[in-house]
């Protein structure tokens, strides 16, 4: 593929060069591998990061920040993207470089809107659209405005999200604007899901998918599948649900997209594991777990055990249900610094008493509440629609293979 043969071309450079370039280089090698090998992604970001600091360039400094922070996005390290990206931004506005900081600030808005931290959000997105509009950047005006949407969506003001997306399709209406339409019509598909509003997000949905679809840009196609299949589930059609999963897994699973592949493992597991299929469903959530563990994804971790805890319950394996269980409380208490896991090792000494299954399913059932909130703000992931405009943005300062 055209992605690959400019890896390869990027990789055979590399060795010779130094300085400004070398720091160029290693940002857009990150970017192209950083859905097949993220952790690799993040060690080149570092190293790019750390001879931009050496050469003592500040809008070099500014770029490799830009560029770290979306690796770290990408696997979920929001703090750590915030942090560079305020670098970032602080280097942009005393260059006075009016383009860096509204893709700046849009990144920031993303990133603090998946951690649920509305205010300043709000703040950095509104002045990322300012300096659109003052630059007369339609497309990128709407790309923020879209992301506007998405906020309100995950502030539960559905109203305000559907009036803002419907404005921005307006705004992107006879202009050159594939990409932003996109897009923008992919955020109005989810929040009429969340509305249920069937008929209409049915409607739009197979809209941007066609429009994915006609622009190759797949891995917003599996995005786009795999919200169709929860829309046919929660209208109670498993099987139809089912398939549009495994359209989703199988290009992702082409495309070399770990996370992606992490996430619709486990909704196909889902599926069978809740359709009495639970035997079925284990080496699916087996792989998902794997995935999350090389990936990093801490959030798709959780969730893929919990289904898988349940599946293994489900077929008797109460022994490495335990066990994983301990590996989510870890994972949740490493995320959430709660108290450490006093009440699974109490589990352990009491695993030979007929007691064990019921206190296991009690503990499982506190898990799934604790992550019934996360869960409803984070149903439409940065992995999915909702971060796409984020690294759409960064197109502005490396063109590389396909939007980003």
């Amino acid at each position: 593929t055209y992605g690959q043969s400019a890896l390869d071309s990027m990789m055979k450079v590399l060795p010779g060069q130094k300085g400004v370039e070398r720091v160029k280089t290693l940002g857009n090698i990150a970017w192209e591998v950083g859905m097949s090998d993220p952790q690799k992604a993040l060690v080149y970001g570092a190293e790019a990061m750390k001879l931009a600091v050496g050469l003592g360039d500040s809008a070099v400094i500014a770029q490799a920040a830009n560029d770290a922070a979306i690796n770290e996005y990408r696997v979920g390290h929001l703090q750590l993207a915030v942090d560079l990206n305020l670098r970032a931004l602080r280097i942009r506005e005393a260059l006075k470089d009016t383009f860096g900081i509204a893709a700046s600030d849009s990144k920031l808005a993303v990133a603090y809107t998946d951690m649920m931290l509305f205010n300043p959000a709000l703040q950095h997105n509104y002045a990322a659209a300012s300096i659109f509009e003052r630059l007369g950047d339609v497309q990128r005006l709407a790309q923020t405005r879209g992301n506007i949407g998405h906020l309100y969506q995950q502030m539960g003001d559905l109203d305000k999200a559907e009036k803002v997306l419907m404005e921005t399709k307006e705004l992107l209406a006879g202009i050159d604007s594939g990409y932003a339409l996109a897009v923008t019509t992919g955020q109005l598909f989810q929040v009429l899901d969340e509305r249920d509003d069937i008929e209409r997000a049915m409607k739009v949905g197979l809209e941007a998918l066609a429009m994915f679809e006609s622009l190759g840009m797949t891995s917003e196609v599996a995005s786009v599948n795999n919200e169709l299949g929860r829309l046919f589930r929660k209208q109670g059609d498993d099987a139809a649900g089912l398939e549009y999963y495994r359209r989703a897994l199988e290009i992702a699973s082409a495309n070399g997209d770990l996370a992606g592949q992490a996430t619709y493992l486990m909704n196909v597991a889902s599926v069978l594991s809740e359709t009495g299929q639970a035997s079925a469903a284990l080496p699916l959530f087996k792989r998902s777990v794997a995935l999350c563990r090389e990936g990093g994804f801490g959030d798709q971790h959780m969730s893929s055990l919990a289904g898988y805890i349940k599946a293994l319950e489900a077929t008797g394996d109460i022994a490495e249900a335990l066990d994983r269980q301990k590996e989510l409380q870890t994972i949740k208490d490493s995320i959430y610094h709660h108290d450490r896991i006093t009440a699974l090792s109490d589990m352990q000494v009491k695993y030979e008493t007929e007691r064990t299954e019921k206190e296991l399913a009690q503990e499982r059932e506190r898990t799934l509440q604790q992550q019934a909130e996360l869960d409803r703000r984070r149903a439409i992931q940065a992995l999915l629609i909702g971060g796409i405009i984020a690294m759409g943005l960064a197109v502005i300062e490396h063109p590389p293979s396909k939007p980003r």
